[in-house]
């Protein structure tokens, strides 16, 4: 049986279909009787699918209206950025869940 620790050590290889029939029936398992952990897998589903959909013009779109230059590296990225990539994510997550 997996503990929680292992399963989100092998979340990733299980979503990219790389864990055999006996690792994907631990997984499962453990799934199984685990809320916690088909919480965090579904989580980290939707930051997936999520994050497939930010297109890398968006991130240096939304860099350049900070500073109106050109897209500055990721050391410039600041706390308003941040939010509203959060504020995505919560928005499909919400949209998701209901």
């Amino acid at each position: 049986m997996l503990s929680c620790k292992q399963l989100n050590e092998q979340a990733s290889r299980y979503l990219d279909g790389e864990l055999g029939l006996p690792q994907k029936l631990a997984f499962w398992m453990h799934l199984s009787i685990c809320v916690h952990c088909r919480r965090y897998l579904r989580q980290f589903k939707l930051t997936i699918a999520t994050l497939k959909n930010i297109t890398p013009w968006q991130v240096q779109k939304s860099l350049a209206e900070q500073d109106n230059t050109s897209p500055p590296g990721l050391d410039a990225v600041d706390d308003s950025t941040v939010d509203q990539v959060v504020h995505q994510i919560k928005t499909r997550v919400d949209g998701a869940s209901s």
